[in-house]
């Protein structure tokens, strides 16, 4: 890359917020960071682009050894890339458009009806009671957080149990 002293001028000049040294360094991670990456899993470019620069410009002053800036802005991307494709492992994607109520026959209502029902009543009590408090009375996360007098990791992670409970009970039925 550049000598020590180069290395050490730039990461000044980034520190300071230099708009041409951010741009030189834009295109050092267009060219050398991004290629280096393996698993991108689909994630735009650009948007990964514009994550390493936020993340290293808040993280810069951490740097204590310019000439490595190059694979610190690298390990950055990586980590950026792992959170995303992690993320999107957790989130399972919506149907886009719900049936209308009038494409819903009674039929199927009643049976939608009934297996709610049952997935429910399978629920242990404490859960049984998350459900009724979320879905059933519409409270907000912080209301429920406030009402079961619970902090928000832990009403995070019932909330995850619940439904991987009542997934559990759908893909019996």
């Amino acid at each position: 890359m550049e000598s020590s002293q180069d290395g050490s001028d730039l990461v000044q000049a980034l520190r300071s917020g230099d708009r041409a040294a951010w741009n030189g360094f834009e295109a050092t991670v267009r060219e050398v960071v991004l290629p280096r990456l393996r698993r991108t899993g689909g994630i735009d470019r650009e948007e990964l682009l514009t994550d390493v620069k936020t993340s290293l410009w808040l993280s810069l002053a951490s740097l204590r050894d310019s000439s490595k800036l190059v694979p610190f802005a690298t390990t950055i991307a990586k980590r950026i890339v792992a959170g995303k494709l992690k993320s999107r492992r957790r989130h399972v994607p919506l149907a886009a458009d719900p049936p209308a109520a009038d494409d819903v026959s009674p039929s199927r209502s009643l049976e939608d009806r009934e297996l709610l029902d049952r997935m429910v009543g399978s629920l242990e009590d404490a859960d049984r009671a998350l459900f009724k408090l979320l879905y059933l009375a519409g409270s907000s996360s912080e209301d429920a957080q406030r009402t079961l007098s619970v902090s928000p990791g832990v009403l995070r992670q019932r909330k995850h149990r619940l439904r991987r409970r009542l997934q559990n009970v759908a893909r019996k039925s």
